[in-house]
This record gives structure tokens, sequence and C-alpha cells, in this order.
């Protein structure tokens, strides 16, 4: 879309949505590692996925005579979700290492899901060349939020199963299994570079970026696999420096 005779601005919208009923795979037992296309479930019970995606955008540019700056914007959003029937898994590992016997015959569905965001701007000025000399200057940002996250799962009659647990002990409600990740990260960089003609063969570049990092997170988890709560303890980084470039070509 031209605004103006100097701003050209440009909007995209993209999307997609993708979503599986039941498992996209083969099961392939150990040790002859040899796929299965039939199994037999102890419950009819239907595994899901879906990966669900937005990435809106929008470019602007104001261009005169010798110079111009264009500023890019996109925002991106993710969510994905995956349900699994784990029954086998789950009462293998619950008798065999947590001593549990004597829960009603029920399924066990494990639900994964990751939620991310992402927000990205970039500004850049440019000018032709004056006496050789041309150039690019620049800034850029970046704040990305990203959970991980399984939600409760449970067990019925895990209270009297356990009620002379002796891996774990006693458990007062039927929550096996819960946690959280949230993370959250934030770039940020100014940045140049410079070119220079010479000799009418030559071309000089010279240049830099400085960028400073920053990431937090925060794991909290919780149920009878656990062996209890998992405190939130947050913990966080960060990292600076520049990077310079030279380039000469003949």
């Amino acid at each position: 879309m031209k605004a103006s005779e100097t701003i050209d601005a440009e909007i995209r919208v993209m999307f997609q949505n993708t979503a599986y009923h039941g498992f996209p795979a083969t099961f392939a037992p150990l040790p002859a590692f040899v796929p299965v296309y039939t199994l037999n479930r102890a419950f009819d019970v239907q595994p899901t996925a879906s990966d669900d995606w937005a990435l809106p955008s929008l470019d602007i540019k104001y261009h005169d005579r010798g110079w111009q700056v264009v500023s890019s914007t996109s925002f991106f959003y993710r969510h994905t979700r995956d349900t699994e029937d784990s029954t086998y898994g789950t009462q293998q590992i619950l008798s065999g290492y947590y001593g549990v016997n004597g829960l009603p015959a029920q399924p066990f569905m494990w639900t994964g899901e990751i939620l991310t965001d992402q927000l990205t701007q970039e500004l850049r000025a440019s000018f032709d060349a004056v006496h050789n000399l041309s150039g690019t200057f620049g800034a850029f940002y970046s704040r990305t939020h990203t959970r991980q996250f399984i939600p409760p799962t449970n067990a019925n009659g895990l209270v009297a199963a356990t009620a002379d647990n002796a891996v774990v002990g006693p458990w007062p409600n039927d929550l096996l299994w819960v946690n959280n990740l949230p993370v959250n990260q934030r770039d940020t960089s100014i940045f140049g570079e410079l070119y220079y003609k010479f000799l009418e063969r030559f071309n000089l570049t010279v240049g830099a970026r400085q960028y400073w990092l920053k990431q937090n997170a925060d794991y909290t988890a919780d149920g009878f696999l656990n062996f209890g709560p998992t405190p939130s303890f947050p913990t966080q980084n960060a990292e600076s420096g520049a990077s310079p470039k030279f380039c000469a070509v003949l």
C-alpha cells in the first residue's frame, strides 16, 4: 500500500491450524524396534494433538532523496497441545517404581501444552553514497514469552491406594502430576555499518553490533509422581557484548 509519495506500508497476516486425531507415528517396541501397526489398548480413548499459530506483521518505509527509514513490526503467537494415551506406561511406573497397587481400572491421558508469543521490532535507517561513503544504522528489540505446562493429571483412588505407601508416603488427593515452566526473554541491540568505495575497485565495510540479552524462568511442579511440590525458585541470566565487522572486497 502506497500511503504517499514518500511512505509505503505493507501488512501481512499468516495463520495455520493443524489437528491430529490419533498419534501420528507407529509404535516400535524394543529390542526388535519393528513397527507395530495394530495396538491393543486397555481403554477406548482418543489421543489428540493440535498446533495453531498466527503471524501478523507491519512494514513501513519512508524514503526521500538519498536516504530512507524502514520500520518492521511483527507479533508471533503459537499454541500446541498434545494429549496421549499413557495408560500402560503410567500403570507400569506406579506399580513398578512407586509401589502403588489397587487403583481402579482407568485410562491415564497425559496432556502437554506450549504457549508462545513474540513481539519483534526493528528500525533501520540508511543513506546513499556521498563521496563514495554510504551506511546503515538501526536498532532491534524482541520480547518472547513461553510457557510449557502439563495440566493436572489425576488417578482416581490414589488416596486409598497409597495409605501405606513406603516410597512417597500416604497421599492426600488424586493428583499425580502438574507442572509449569514460564520463560521470558528480551533481546535488544543497536548496529551500524559504513561502506566506502575507493579507487573504483575496492569496497570497504566497517561495522559493529552491540547487544543485550536477558532471560528469566521459574519451574514449579507438584503431585505424587513428583514426591510433592517443587517450590517456586525464579532464575535469571543476562549477557551483553559487541560484535565488530570488517570486510574488504577487491
